[in-house]
């Protein structure tokens, strides 16, 4: 068994990871960001050589 000091300070590392591992909504937002804002960013170069393409032929 464990005595109540060690379980204690065990508690206290385990509820410190699991903080540390969760991100906080502002985190996770920019993130979603950055994502929106490459996808964009990504139709845009796509749509742009199409149109190229397009012109060529």
């Amino acid at each position: 068994m464990e005595n109540a000091e060690k379980r204690v300070s065990r508690l206290e590392k385990e509820k410190a990871e699991t903080k540390a591992a969760k991100k906080s909504i502002h985190e996770r937002l920019g993130e979603k960001k950055q994502q929106s804002a490459a996808k964009k960013a990504e139709k845009a170069v796509d749509k742009a050589v199409k149109k190229d393409k397009g012109q060529e032929l």
